[in-house]
């Protein structure tokens, strides 16, 4: 296991969820073919995401990433994530789109996000609404880049 080189720094890296989870995330691994079913933006030990238990755009300090992979952005700015949360904070979950992108539609309702999407749009990737946690970790980290993410330490 490689050490989390997101301890001590204020540095900005999308996490995958890649625990058991509920029945939620299981039927988003079935439906999108991939080991994640959740994603967020992590600013230092802050997660930045749209989360349907917590009904839509939402931020969080984590203390544990046991079952998290994360991916480095390094041409990602904090400020840039900030801002963004500001601007959609108060926006709802997207329960149709988790759904939609599920089938590689997009479905992008004023005011609503799903995970993927939201974190998609922080980081200004084309066609947000399609993205799923699964296909925006193949965006950020495809095999052809020999990246590889690193997998997180339970601190």
């Amino acid at each position: 296991m490689i050490q989390d080189p997101l301890s001590s720094a204020v540095a900005v890296a999308l996490v995958f969820y890649r625990g058991r989870g509920d029945w939620m995330d299981r039927l988003i691994r079935l439906c999108t073919g991939s080991p994640y079913s959740h994603c967020e933006i992590r600013v230092g030990r802050v997660c930045f995401t749209s989360h349907q238990g917590r009904r839509g755009v939402t931020a969080m300090r984590r203390e544990t990433f046991a079952d998290w992979d994360a991916v480095p952005l390094p041409n990602v700015r904090p400020d840039d994530v900030l801002r963004f949360f500001r601007a959609t904070h108060a926006d709802g979950y997207n329960w149709l789109g988790v759904l939609a992108a599920a089938f590689r539609v997009g479905y992008l309702p004023s005011g609503r996000w799903h995970c993927a999407q939201w974190c998609a749009a922080a980081i200004g990737a084309d066609n947000p609404a399609r993205i799923t946690p699964g296909g925006l970790y193949r965006l950020v980290c495809p095999a052809s880049s020999g990246a590889t993410p690193f997998t997180t330490t339970a601190s």
